[in-house]
């Protein structure tokens, strides 16, 4: 294993949609695991106005945006505003805005579906209970975010040390949902699908973990060694190393006259 070719890697600079330029060194196993984005398209109508909650390049909307009248996308990522609103000159659509924001300067009662990918809506009571503010009663909110299986091969090797989830007594899907009926959220879908994505390239599978380090705040390896261990260590018996990727779906309705919740209001 090239030892150079692997200190270049652990000591590159990485982004979010660093992972679609990878993509194409991957061998994804999505059997029996529904796409996101297909099942959201699904509950919009013509007449909604949409909120997406960390837009990122915004996407989402954009290739959804002939399935609603108005969609608007916040991000506090400026970088990220800039890819949205690139592509949405490119693409010419005009039913989407994309906002830079860290909270949601809407008024109440302003969207009739609001949801976030991969975002800060997830697990955050202020986050979830302003998305409420901002959305009709009767409106939908829905989160897609990483479940705690997701990596777990890869920090099996390098956080054996790491006891917490080892005690902890809710899964990623209990978690969610008590966050959300804490907040006065009728569930109407609640989901944990797991794939696996399968690297045969040491080096796509090390640059694949590294951009997600540094998205979740981790603390990169230095030791080229200490990489060409674990691969051998991870390694199945066709040459290839998998990666275990839980996604929670968590989404419901908002209540007419909610009932009071032990959550502390953050918004009134």
């Amino acid at each position: 294993m090239d030892r150079k070719r692997l200190r270049t890697i652990l000591h590159k600079r990485y982004a979010y949609y660093d992972y679609d330029k990878m993509r194409r060194a991957w061998e994804v196993d999505a059997r029996l695991n529904p796409g996101t984005r297909e099942f959201i398209r699904s509950q919009f109508k013509p007449e909604h106005r949409v909120l997406d909650i960390g837009c990122g390049n915004g996407m989402m909307l954009l290739e959804s945006s002939g399935l609603f009248r108005e969609g608007v996308g916040t991000d506090e990522y400026a970088p990220h505003l800039k890819l949205a609103n690139e592509n949405r000159k490119r693409m010419g659509i005009t039913n989407v805005r994309f906002v830079r924001a860290k909270g949601l300067p809407f008024a109440r009662e302003t969207f009739d579906f609001v949801f976030s990918e991969r975002g800060p809506l997830a697990g955050c009571s202020p986050v979830i209970q302003n998305a409420l503010r901002v959305l009709k009663p009767g409106g939908m909110i829905f989160a897609e975010t990483p479940g705690a299986l997701s990596w777990q091969e890869f920090e099996s090797v390098f956080f054996p040390a790491d006891k917490a989830k080892a005690y902890q007594h809710m899964d990623s899907l209990d978690e969610q949902k008590v966050v959300f009926e804490r907040n006065g959220v009728d569930i109407r879908v609640l989901l944990s699908k797991v794939r696996k994505v399968r690297f045969a390239d040491a080096y796509a599978w090390l640059e694949y973990h590294c951009g997600i380090w540094v998205y979740m705040g981790r603390v990169l390896p230095r030791d080229p060694a200490d990489i060409a261990r674990a691969w051998e260590k991870l390694k199945d018996r066709d040459g290839t190393v998998a990666s275990t990727e839980e996604i929670v779906w968590i989404g419901g309705v908002k209540q007419e006259s909610p009932p009071e919740y032990w959550e502390y209001k953050h918004f009134r």
